[in-house]
């Protein structure tokens, strides 16, 4: 979990650490080996919370941090678990944030004046 990682819009603001969460309910302890990022200066953090069930993994994006236009970025590890040999998590990002947008025109609309209220003879 999860399926994918979506990042924030480029460039990243500051480090940005994303995380996967491996669980597994089989009977046979699991291992995990190799994780991977296809993309230069991530750092990968592995931790086995509960040995051979669960594993917790962070994924570091630098500072400035954008995926190149036209790549495709994985995070992928190698397991123990036969009917699943390689993890895969795709990273993807949110497009740029457009440039600041034009101003708001005011508008102006003409409002009618409400009725004359009825004047009370004495």
């Amino acid at each position: 979990m999860p399926a994918q990682i979506t990042l924030p819009a480029a460039p990243l603001q500051g480090p940005v650490t994303p995380s996967i969460l491996v669980q597994n309910n089989s009977t046979n302890l699991l291992q995990i080996t190799e994780p991977a990022v296809n993309a230069p200066d991530v750092k990968i953090d592995l931790r086995e919370t509960q040995p051979g069930r669960q594993f917790s993994i962070a994924l570091t994006f630098p500072k400035g941090y954008e995926v190149p236009s036209g790549e495709r970025i994985v995070f992928t590890a190698k397991s123990s678990n036969p009917s699943i040999p390689t993890i895969k998590v795709p990273v993807t990002q949110l497009p740029r944030a457009l440039a600041t947008p034009p101003p708001l025109q005011p508008q102006t609309r003409s409002v009618p004046a409400p009725p004359a209220s009825p004047v009370a003879k004495h």
